[in-house]
């Protein structure tokens, strides 16, 4: 797909102008939902029911221009899952971390006087 893309030279409108195909993956989610509701709009008018299946150019290169938007949204869209599940885990890895120092101050508060002291000795020498 980004082979023909580049052989064909497509650009994506845009509000701001054209976009080259490497562009897309600047945009956030809400920018490429946008321009693929614009492109595939100016897509659905113009298929027409026919008998016969001929595509013109722009109907292919309109196609194209739907699929690289939608390709690129795939990828964005995964990576925000990751990023939100690398999120999660780096919280619940902070949850643990607190949990195991609280367990270790409980376990130290549950020590007798005399392996207290003996504790406290060891550490400084």
């Amino acid at each position: 797909m980004f082979e023909k893309a580049a052989r064909q030279k497509i650009r994506i409108p845009c509000e701001k102008g054209w976009l080259y195909v490497e562009d897309l993956f600047d945009l956030s989610l809400e920018s490429l939902n946008n321009i693929y509701k614009i492109l595939n709009a100016q897509l659905k008018s113009t298929k027409e029911d026919s008998l016969l299946d001929v595509k013109d150019a722009s109907t292919s290169k309109l196609e194209l221009q739907v699929d690289l938007i939608k390709y690129v949204a795939g990828i964005k869209k995964a990576e925000r899952a990751a990023k939100l599940e690398a999120a999660e885990k780096k919280r619940e890895l902070e949850v643990l971390m607190t949990a195991l120092a609280d367990k270790k101050v409980d376990a130290i508060k549950n020590m007798s006087e005399e392996d207290i002291k003996k504790r406290i000795e060891q550490l400084q020498n």
